[in-house]
């Protein structure tokens, strides 16, 4: 009997031990202001085969109010990306921009000319500059151009198969929908800035929604859609560590009894583009002092 208590004792303590080693949602993304992320960031489009790589920054700056409550103003920049790869709009509105041709007219009508220099434009979905909201059940982006959620990272529990799904955009088109799964709660993952154990991998699918491709003259040749797919890895007190978002024009495609274009087959559920972030060095708060204080450490 004795044996068979201590047995029990064992196993609730296995239990208690299990629990407390679950990845909190708070700190998987730590946000002090003034905390700065830094990652090895790389950009291919493979249809002109171009390419660039270099360093981008995330830095969380200052705080703003929004209707969705008090939010950080997250700020960062990233090398130049090909022409192909810009749009005139920053975050999820300059992907819609990008994805869906049938509705920039419908963008510009809406949000008119949001065309920011290029060194303030954030080309990623998945990690992304803006307003930052963070609360006990949710992670997300406050979209300033329009009075929403413009994205969400982490939703809910932390457990390997939860998922979210997320209508972003509503006003633009309806069949916006982004998909969350948290695919590991163990992970381990190597970047420059050094090997990380018990990380939370979540996967992002993105919907830019169904489209009726029209050729020169106007006549129909068939619908399609497009996705953006990847995922982030999260490491408890350490925050967003590695990111990998793929861009599919052709995601699905749709031609009835006719022929798809030649041109669209190759591309039928391939990537034409791909991105991706390392952490390079961890996060760190930048320090501000006074004229003052630096004029007291050369006395």
């Amino acid at each position: 009997m004795q044996r068979i208590v201590m047995s029990s004792f064992l196993i609730a303590v296995l239990i208690v031990t299990a629990a407390s080693a679950q990845p909190t949602l708070d700190s998987l993304w730590p946000n002090a202001d003034g905390l700065r992320f830094t990652h090895d960031c790389t950009y291919q489009e493979f249809l002109m085969n171009e390419s660039t790589a270099g360093t981008a920054w995330l830095q969380f700056d200052g705080y703003a109010m929004t209707p969705g409550g008090q939010a950080q103003i997250l700020k960062g920049g990233q090398p130049p990306l090909p022409d192909m790869a810009k749009a005139p709009y920053p975050g999820l509105l300059g992907q819609v921009w990008r994805a869906r041709p049938d509705l920039r007219m419908k963008i510009a009508a809406m949000y008119g000319d949001a065309a920011k220099d290029e060194s303030e434009l954030w080309y990623s979905s998945f990690l992304s500059t803006g307003l930052f909201l963070k609360s006990a059940d949710g992670i997300g982006m406050w979209h300033e151009y329009w009075n929403d959620t413009g994205w969400i990272y982490l939703k809910g529990d932390i457990l390997p198969g939860a998922s979210f799904v997320v209508q972003l955009l509503s006003e633009l088109s309806p069949d916006f929908y982004l998909h969350g799964t948290v695919d590991d709660v163990a992970a381990t993952i190597t970047t420059s800035a050094g090997t990380f154990a018990n990380a939370v991998k979540v996967a992002y699918r993105l919907e830019y929604g169904v489209e009726e491709m029209r050729d020169e003259e106007g006549n129909p040749q068939g619908k399609m859609s497009s996705e953006m797919r990847g995922y982030v890895f999260y490491v408890p007190d350490v925050g967003p560590v590695a990111m990998l978002q793929e861009f599919y024009l052709f995601a699905t495609m749709d031609c009835g009894d006719r022929p798809c274009p030649p041109e669209w087959v190759p591309w039928i559920d391939k990537p034409l583009e791909l991105q991706t972030l390392s952490l390079s060095q961890v996060a760190l708060p930048t320090q501000t002092r006074t004229w003052g204080e630096i004029k007291a450490l050369y006395r």
